[in-house]
């Protein structure tokens, strides 16, 4: 199975920083998952 997900980060590697984010910083998260929408 060939699966470029190094390659494919760069689609929304945000994504990943909010919900991991949001484990420790809700509020922080929050307000950046707001600016990114």
């Amino acid at each position: 199975m060939n699966a470029p997900d190094a390659t494919a980060t760069g689609d929304r590697p945000l994504n990943l920083v909010v919900v991991a984010a949001g484990t420790s910083v809700p509020s922080s998260t929050r307000m950046l998952a707001d600016q990114l929408t």
